[in-house]
């Protein structure tokens, strides 16, 4: 409609000059704003196309490298498979065999020596994996990595530092092992710092971690375990069992055989000042994880009774959290 008035407005019959020259200007303005308005579409369609262009080769990057991951995934799963097969696990009278196999120094580069014990069953409860001191914080990162969502990481201790662990007493079943988490032991500050210097003998206790992981090749690996039991043999027969009666069994292992390592532990419910402390001693994972073996008296475990879980718990309303310290006992003379 705008342009059939300037049109009309042309005729010197009806408007005067004046008026004509005013129209015209104002249709030169507008004629020249939709230029303007053009040129500045087709400006930014150049640039989300040159966006697009820069967009599409990250995510060609991208893809370039989330295939290598997978390659390299799949590669770790194959071997970790290999390894875990039974026949390729070797077992002498029933007990962990040691080995230990040392790598030769190239010139300016640690001496690398890969320490192997195993095999031993998983500790995570209906798991039949069999694997050993090299894998099994392999296994446990790739397998178990969704079990228990929310708590399921490695925690990495230094001598003199504490680990918490959080979980729901009301959610452990009876006779049943309970992975409460992973911990890595490094050692002392000292031994970190001999370790930063340079060349030297650096043991390798987990082997094919993924990049993300793999600061953790010389540390030993601790699960944490708990268990609701009773202080009796036979388990088998849970229908003539009185909750009152029941314990809460925790305990650590390690499929180290050549460090002894001691845990300090403490128990808190909400409350931090209402909690309860006990030091044991780290046990060995190939040792049986039976409940029952866990009722004699014994430095190995952390027995609690149903009355004192309660009551940190109040009356198992609480989320209970487990601090956790770590230390190396002096080797013998």
């Amino acid at each position: 409609m705008a342009e059939d008035s300037d049109i009309e407005l042309l005729d010197p019959f009806k408007h005067s000059m004046a008026e004509v020259s005013a129209r015209v200007e104002a249709y030169t303005r507008r004629l020249e704003e939709k230029d303007v308005r053009l040129k500045m579409a087709s400006l930014n369609l150049q640039t989300s196309f040159c966006a697009l262009n820069f967009d599409m080769i990250g995510i060609r990057q991208d893809m370039v490298k989330l295939e290598r991951q997978q390659e390299r995934h799949q590669q770790l799963q194959r071997d970790l498979m290999a390894r875990l097969e039974p026949n390729a696990i070797i077992v002498a009278n029933g007990f962990a065999k040691a080995e230990s196999k040392q790598r030769p120094a190239s010139e300016g580069n640690d001496e690398i020596v890969f320490i192997r014990f195993g095999p031993s069953k998983c500790p995570f409860e209906n798991c039949q994996r069999q694997v050993d001191s090299q894998l099994l914080l392999l296994h446990y990162l790739f397998d178990h990595e969704q079990d228990g969502a929310g708590f399921q990481q490695v925690h990495r201790l230094i001598k003199g530092q504490r680990a918490v662990l959080s979980f729901q007493p009301a959610s452990c079943k009876f006779g049943a092992n309970q992975v409460l988490g992973l911990l890595a032991y490094c050692g002392t500050v000292e031994q970190q710092f001999v370790k930063q210097k340079g060349p030297q003998r650096r043991a390798v206790y987990n082997s094919f971690l993924p990049q993300q992981h793999s600061h953790l090749e010389s540390d030993v690996p601790v699960v944490v375990l708990i268990c609701r039991t009773k202080p009796s043999a036979m388990l088998s027969d849970t229908r003539r069992t009185d909750h009152m009666d029941h314990i809460f069994v925790i305990w650590l292992v390690t499929p180290d055989l050549r460090r002894q390592l001691n845990a300090t532990l403490y128990l808190s419910g909400r409350d931090a000042a209402v909690r309860a402390c006990s030091v044991i001693r780290v046990r060995r994972a190939n040792r049986s994880q039976n409940t029952h073996c866990f009722m004699p008296l014994d430095t190995n475990y952390w027995r609690l009774t149903y009355a004192e879980v309660r009551r940190l718990s109040n009356d198992f309303r609480d989320e209970l959290h487990l601090e956790i310290g770590v230390t190396e006992a002096a080797p013998h003379t």
